[in-house]
C-alpha cells in the first residue's frame, strides 16, 4: 500500500494466490493476455469494451463481471491486511 495516497497496487490485489484460486494463471497480466486483453497499467482496463471484458471474466474466472472480480480481490486484501471484510 502506498502510504502517501492510500492506493493499493493491483499486483497486491491480484496476487498469485488470488489468481491461482480463481483462474488457471499466476498473474492478472497473464490472465488478461490469454484473452487478448493485454494492458500495461490497470487503469487501462476502463478503456476496454465492458461486455467483452465481463464475458471473458465470466468464462475464465467464474465471476459475473470485472467489478465482481475486483470486489473479491479487495475483500481478500482487507482480510489479509486488517483481519476483516465487511463492505
Amino acid at each position: 500500500m502506498d502510504k502517501r495516497d492510500g492506493q493499493v497496487s493491483w499486483k497486491i490485489l491480484f496476487d498469485e494466490k488470488f489468481m491461482q484460486k480463481h483462474t488457471a494463471y499466476k498473474s492478472l497480466d497473464d490472465f488478461l493476455a490469454s484473452g487478448g486483453l493485454d494492458i500495461g497499467e490497470l487503469e487501462e482496463i476502463v478503456r476496454l469494451d465492458k461486455e467483452r471484458l465481463d464475458r471473458f471474466i465470466a468464462q475464465g474466472a467464474g465471476f459475473e463481471s470485472w467489478e465482481d472480480m475486483l470486489s473479491e480481490a479487495l475483500g481478500d486484501y482487507f482480510e489479509r491486511t486488517f483481519g476483516f471484510y465487511d463492505i
